[in-house]
Parts: C-alpha cells; structure tokens; sequence
C-alpha cells in the first residue's frame, strides 16, 4: 500500500535543469483511466508525477504511458531488487503536511482562541477578538513576520533587507523547485530540500485542514559548482520574493556556491510561517535580501571526550546549527578521559580507551559512505542510495565544516597506558600533574612517538576529509608531569638543558615543532590550530609558532590583564575567539571535583554572548579574527542535556557572528523568543529563556 503522503524523490530527466513540482490536492486532469486506485499520468513538464484518484499529493513522473495498480507493482517489486542487491536504501523524503486535502476557507473568519495580534508601532499587541476586530488581527507569527524590521529571521541579513508588511496565504502542497544542472550540487540541494519541508511540517501545530493558497515557484540559480568547503568558501546569496502575480509566489534564489543557496533556503524556510488562526501557512508578499556572514568561522565545540554522545544526537546538533548559519563543527574527539576515536591503524587504543565497546566512534560513523546505481531504463536516468549516512558529508550538506581536534601533548591517558609515550599516568594527588583527573602527557623524548603520531594525523585527515584547520590542542601542559619522569630528566640534561619551567617549555616546543612537521607531511594543506598557553605568551610565541603556520584559539579571556588577544593580534597571528568570560557554556554548573560551583562560572546567559562583540575586541586589527566558538565542555553536560545547553545560547552567538549587530540583546530578544519556539517544535530541547507569557507580551518584560 502506497502510503498517501507528500513525497519527493530525486530523478534526472534528459533535460539541462531539473523541476520538483507537487501538484495541489485535486488540480488538473488525468490522461489516465480515474477509475484505478493509483495513476501515472503524462505532464508536459520535465518532471514525475505520482497522482493517487482521490486527488491527493503526489510524485511527479513524466512517463510516455499509464501504469495499471498491477504493473506499478511490478515496477516498485523491481526497484526492490536492485536494493537489495545493493544492500542500500532509497533516499526518499517524506512528509505529512499533506495527508489531508487543502480546503477553501473564507479569507477571515472568526476562530476559536480569544486571543489575536497587531501590529502597532512596530509591536505586536496582544489583543482580544471581538465581532468587531477579528477581520483586522493576526496570530503571533504571522504579526511578527509583517511588523518586525527582520522579520522571523535569525540571524538578520548584513546587506540589504525589505520585507513587505502584508502576506501571502500559500498552498505547500503546490510547491515548485527549479533546480541546478550540475549533479553534485543537485544531490545536495536534494537533501536541502528536504530538510526544508520536515521544518514547514513542524511548524503546523494543529490537527486541522489545511487551508488552499497560492502556488510557489522557487527557482535556484548558482554561479560556481565548486563544493569544496572552506573558510574562503563564498557564503553569500540573494533572496527575492515576489507575490504580485496573481495566485503565485515566485522566489528565486541566487548564490556564488551550493552554500549560498542552502543559506537562502534556509532564510525562506524562516519567512514561511503558520497562521494558527487560519490554518494556513504565509509568506510575506514581496522579500528583497542580499546578504553574507560578517565572520566566516562560525562554531561550536562539543566534547565528546569526557562524556559519550551517540552520532544521533550529533547530527541533531549540526540540524540545528545549520537552521542559524552556523559553519564549523569543532569535534574535541580526545582527551584524557577517554579515547572513543577507533581508527583502523590503531583500534586498540579505542578499545582500552573507550568508555565501553559500544561507545566508540568508528572510520564509518565519522564520514559516510555513497553508492551511486546507474539505471538507464525509459526516462529514469538515476536512482540515489544512500547507506551509513554519517557525520562529515552530513555535515558538508549543512553548510558545516568539521575540524578535528586530537589534543596533545597533555590531556592524555585512557587509551595510551599500555604504551611507552605516555607519562604521570593517572598520577596521584592529580592537582600537582594536571588540570583535572585522569593525568597524562605525551614524552617528547620518543622518537618513535612521531610516526605513530604521523599516521595518526594521516587517518584523521583521511577520514574527516582533508579538512583545512586541524586543531592540535595544546594547552594545560604542566612541567611537573615531565619532571617525574627521570628519562625525560636525564634527556633534558644530555642537552645542557635544566629542569627550570623555561626549559620545559623548551621541551614543550620541541614537541610541537615536530608534531606540526608529521602534521604537515600527512596533510601538506592544512593549518593547524592551537589553544592559548604557555607558548601564546609574549616571551614564547614569536619564537615557536610562525604565523603562517598556527591560528590560535583564544580560551582566556577577552579583555582585561589576563587576555592574550592584544598581544596576538599585534604579533600579526590569526585569531579563533572562544573567550571563557563569555563563550564557554558549561559555567555555572557543579565542581564535579568538590562542592561548589565550578571555576568559570557564572553561568553564561544569551544576552551575555550576544554581548561578546569580538570586532570590538579586534579594533583596528578585527581582520585578523576569524571568528568565533561557543564551546561545551562535558564534564558535567551530557547527551541528556545537550540540546538545553546549546540552545538558544548558541543561536544569539550565530547571530552575532553572522550580522555583527551594532545593537545590544535587546535588537534580537523578541526574535530569539520565537526562534526558540520553533526550536521546540522542532524537537529541540532548547532553553527557556523567558516566561511564555513574555512571548505574546515581550514590552512588558523589560526593567
């Protein structure tokens, strides 16, 4: 049985651009016999189409013939058989928006909630429905989308931004895409697509028919093929609206890259809104947006290290972080606690360092594996399958960077104790030998430590795709872990070395400076990253880290005595800000060591991050900052309690590198609000950052 649904498939016709078009419930005509259960009928349009006899939502097929109930059985019998004998699943995009027909309703009729809005001075005023007023209100979202100056946007667009104040009512089972001729960037924009209609499902909160709109055409148009993705990845687009056409909309998406268009569908997935008063979805009627990131490293740091999150809730986040533009993925993916990293040249070190067996990430969970099967047959010229949908492309496809980071020397132990590079393991009382338990740090004194090192950094690369940026950690490196050792000692004095802290920094640098070699000879291209430390100091830095070579990540503060930022920027050195006064998100929790709360806090709320001006912390040297890093240590986070740590929190920190506001919290507050909302909607646990009622009253929430 056909499940009657709204359904996209991914199809190639013989023709130079490709159309996705889902025809409203009951439109047009058959060339078929209306008698059978299910038709295929002829279009003239370079497209499919599968239309069900109670004129329901269908997949567009443009067959030369029609299909009997039989024979569309042999044929999905047969396309069986090619999957299983290639042991994959066809990607198929699934929704149930339209399970119901779409109804005519009267354009205003009163509702059943005594509550609607307007707007009035810029503000959306909660305001009771009467006989009187009922034809003049709107619900929540839909006065936001026509009153703010941004609408429902986040983050705000930095270019040029008019969006009319009146909308649209549309049909979303009338939709059109217009895509792109060059396949691989089709195959993405396929899974854009898709992601973009589960975002309108979640949207429709009531249980109700649907009411009839206008049709929407969105046409793609794309400058450069090229889907490599980089921090010099061209990220703009354009976004045009126009509803003056009689019962159509037309949105025509323009972008320099695949990246550009997926952050223009994701900005008109945004402007789509539901009108829980007329069960109908809206778009503003006329939209013109140019837009490009202010900054273009925009990311979070998840620690998978010292708790286990499964690849699933992952993936969530990185849907999430791709809803606000958010663009690097930074996966702290070792470290002391644990070694959950199982690469095929060294799957021992996961096995002793794991957590347990099932708690590991393997070659396959961090990159994926596609099978492409060609099939000639009529007017089908190919069926995707997709098997072992993974991190790296997952992430690719969302317009985010993965970069790695394998931290050394220290914050080493579980998964290396079985080895001779490895010292003051677990060392006891550990506040002497390191930042927090178990203790470890690599001996730099191993010649042999750097091959292992080298393949390690060869597999990583592999596997997470030749990234530009690996981080090679660096921080927290304590002289007095290598002090118990005596063949370190005894190493250091063959030099002419003693074992005051200059020399061991010293020795730290000796570490680096090879390390970064065999980094550079697995991955000739790539940059490598460092945190903040004992080298970033004025006295060390120039003389161990070449610009050309490092970026440094900025964890210390951001202004102030303490910071390192000024001295960085004027040393010429490329910057990653994640300061811990302010981008750090798991402040203010429990010392998971001893009572109390734990050394960064507070806790760090949005409008403290949204704060965070880096360009301000830049001056006259803000070129130099990359961007920026919410990060989330997990000592005391979980999966649990990933979603109400990253968000919204994470969000405000998306727009604030996105847009680079000239305004305070206060400019994004009432649409983070409902940013928030959709969040929820969409199965993320995000944050409550306000009482509901300061949703439907948000003026009144201010002292």
């Amino acid at each position: 049985m056909i499940r009657k649904s709204f359904t996209i498939i991914s199809v190639w016709p013989r023709v130079s651009a490709r159309i996705y078009y889902l025809i409203r419930p009951g439109s047009g005509t058959s060339d078929c016999d209306l008698s059978t259960d299910y038709i295929i009928r002829k279009t003239d349009k370079p497209s499919f189409e599968l239309q069900f006899s109670d004129g329901s939502c269908g997949l567009k097929m443009n067959k030369k013939k029609c299909f009997t109930p039989d024979k569309l059985v042999c044929y999905v019998m047969g396309l069986l058989v090619v999957v299983a004998a290639t042991a994959a699943v066809i990607m198929i995009v699934r929704t149930s928006i339209c399970d119901s027909q779409e109804v005519d309703f009267a354009e205003k009729k009163p509702i059943a909630t005594p509550w609607g809005f307007k707007c009035v001075e810029d503000k959306c005023v909660r305001t009771l429905i009467t006989v009187d007023n009922w034809r003049y209100l709107d619900s929540l979202s839909v006065c936001h989308l026509k009153c703010e100056r941004y609408g429902t946007l986040l983050p705000q667009p930095t270019i040029q931004t008019h969006i009319s104040d009146t909308v649209e009512a549309i049909s979303v089972c009338g939709m059109e895409f217009i895509g792109v001729e060059d396949e691989a960037v089709q195959n993405h924009l396929d899974e854009s697509i898709h992601r973009f209609f589960q975002h309108l499902e979640k949207k429709k909160t009531e249980k109700h028919p649907l009411a009839r709109g206008s049709k929407v055409r969105v046409e793609f148009k794309l400058a450069q093929n090229n889907l490599s993705l980089t921090l010099d990845t061209d990220e703009s687009y354009k976004l045009q609206i126009n509803g003056d056409v009689e019962h159509e909309i037309k949105v025509l998406i323009e972008g320099e890259t695949y990246f550009g268009l997926r952050h223009g569908l994701e900005s008109l997935a945004q402007l789509i809104v539901y009108d829980n008063l007329q069960y109908r979805y809206k778009i503003p009627k006329r939209v013109e947006i140019e837009d490009r990131p202010a900054y273009r490293h925009r990311g979070i740091l998840l620690d998978t290290v010292r708790q286990f999150y499964t690849v699933d809730s992952i993936k969530r986040t990185l849907d999430t972080m791709a809803i606000v533009k958010l663009n690097v993925f930074h996966w702290h993916i070792t470290d002391a606690n644990s070694y959950p990293m199982k690469l095929k040249n060294f799957p021992d070190m996961a096995r002793f360092g794991a957590y347990g067996p099932h708690k590991v990430y393997t070659v396959n969970d961090m990159k994926e594996v596609v099978i492409i099967n060609t099939n000639e047959e009529g007017d089908y010229q190919r069926i995707i399958f997709f098997f072992h949908f993974q991190v790296v492309r997952y992430a690719r496809v969302r317009g985010i960077r993965v970069i790695p980071e394998f931290d050394a020397p220290a914050h080493v132990a579980e998964g290396w104790q079985l080895t001779d590079f490895v010292t003051c393991y677990n060392a006891q009382p550990w506040s002497q030998f390191c930042a927090g338990p178990p203790c470890g740090q690599l001996d730099p004194t191993r010649a042999d430590l750097y091959n292992v090192l080298e393949e390690i950094y060869r597999e990583m690369n592999e596997v997470f795709d030749y990234p530009d940026m690996f981080h090679m950690g660096g921080d927290e490196v304590y002289p007095s872990c290598w002090n118990t050792s005596t063949h370190i000692q005894q190493w250091m004095i063959e030099r002419g070395w003693q074992l005051r802290r200059e020399d061991f920094v010293e020795l730290w640098n000796h570490f680096q400076s090879h390390a970064h070699e065999r980094l550079k000879a697995a991955a000739s291209q790539t940059r490598a990253i460092l945190w903040t430390g004992t080298l970033t100091e004025p006295n060390f830095v120039e003389r161990f880290l070449p610009q050309e070579d490092y970026i440094i990540q900025v964890w210390t503060e951001g202004s102030g005595a303490a910071s390192h930022v000024p001295h960085l920027l004027a040393r010429g050195y490329d910057l990653i800000i994640s300061n811990s006064d302010a981008l750090y998100l798991d402040c203010g929790f429990g010392l998971y060591v001893d009572e109390g709360v734990n050394w960064c806090s507070p806790y760090k709320p949005w409008s403290k991050i949204y704060n965070n001006n880096i360009t301000a912390m830049g001056g006259e040297r803000r070129e130099q900052i990359l961007g920026a890093e919410a990060c989330l240590w997990s000592s005391i986070s979980s999966e649990d309690s990933l979603d109400s740590r990253l968000w919204p929190r994470a969000s405000a920190l998306a727009e604030r590198l996105w847009s680079d506001p000239e305004t305070n919290f206060r400019g994004v507050e009432r649409r983070i609000l409902l940013h928030r909302r959709d969040l929820i909607n969409l199965g993320i646990a995000a944050e409550s950052i306000q009482p509901d009622w300061c949703l439907q009253n948000p003026f009144y929430c201010v002292r």
